[in-house]
């Protein structure tokens, strides 16, 4: 699969996939001896399509090889385990100062108000506070 595909379908790149599938794969890799068990980085990679493209949990699961309660076990899984971790990764403004400054800065580059953060590229109004 090329670079541009995964990036298309996952919204991470091949190496962001790895290294956040490293940091978690102690909470997906089965711990079971079973023939047909879900290897940890299929879990994550059917987590991440639905995640990019909010297919419906039954099309992933045919497009994947799994049932859509398998598809809906995994999602649970890769949840937890993100929330592990989630902390380390996303932060928020801590201070009036730093919110203001935040805004500006996303002001300056798309000449839009009140942003406080980009998420896949669109952007989130900041809350009232």
């Amino acid at each position: 699969m090329s670079d541009r595909k995964i990036v298309d379908d996952y919204r991470l790149s091949r190496t962001a996939i790895y290294e956040l599938y490293q940091e978690i794969r102690a909470d997906l890799d089965p711990t079971t001896a079973r023939s047909h068990a879900v290897p940890g980085l299929v879990k994550l990679l059917i987590v991440l399509q639905f995640f990019a493209t909010g297919t419906f949990q039954h099309v992933l699961g045919r497009n994947s090889g799994v049932d859509q309660s398998t598809v809906s076990r995994h999602l649970t899984q890769v949840l937890r385990a993100l929330k592990k971790c989630v902390r380390k990764h996303i932060a928020f403004p801590r201070g009036e100062e730093e919110r203001r400054r935040i805004k500006q800065d996303f002001y300056k580059i798309a000449g839009m108000p009140n942003v406080l953060g980009v998420l896949t590229a669109h952007m989130l109004p900041s809350p009232r506070l």
